[in-house]
């Protein structure tokens, strides 16, 4: 009696590997440009922010005039510190969540944005987050392997948390 032993060699399992790691890499690109546009936005609302608020005097001789926003507007730049510290951090990913953003190391950024002195800038609602939200959300990824095409849509941008 003899037999045949057939043995079915699949790369499927690789290439299916492969498209997941490519997926992968093109949505960390994509939420890295989400933030990096976040980014702008909240600076450029800053600085277009509307001069409707009480005016200081600040400096060495208190010969600057800083006219601020007034409240529900962003914060109006005066030294530029809290614009200037605005800062993307990079995507990454943590099991199956993918996420990036921004951040800022200036204390005073809470009472702000979220707290009582009410100048959103950040925090989902502002002028920076629904615009970054209108340009992200509804865009799809997609990955080209030689002739075919695959296209993900992105899940919705979250909101804003302050660590």
């Amino acid at each position: 009696m003899s037999s045949v032993k057939v043995t079915v060699f699949s790369s499927i399992d690789s290439t299916t590997e492969q498209v997941e790691n490519l997926y992968i890499q093109k949505v960390l690109t994509y939420i890295n440009k989400v933030s990096n546009t976040f980014q702008e936005n909240i600076q450029r609302s800053m600085v277009n922010s509307p001069a409707t608020g009480n005016t200081y005097t600040s400096g060495v001789n208190e010969n600057i005039t800083h006219i601020a926003s007034s409240e529900g507007n962003p914060p109006r730049p005066d030294t530029g510190n809290l614009k200037n510290s605005i800062m993307p951090f990079r995507a990454r990913r943590v099991g199956d969540v993918i996420s990036g953003g921004v951040d800022t190391e200036m204390e005073y950024a809470y009472s702000l944005d979220k707290g009582r002195l009410n100048r959103p800038f950040m925090r989902e609602g502002s002028i920076a987050f629904e615009q970054t939200k209108r340009m992200a959300n509804g865009r799809a990824v997609e990955i080209r392997i030689g002739n075919t095409v695959i296209r993900k849509r992105m899940k919705k941008i979250s909101g804003v948390e302050f660590g």
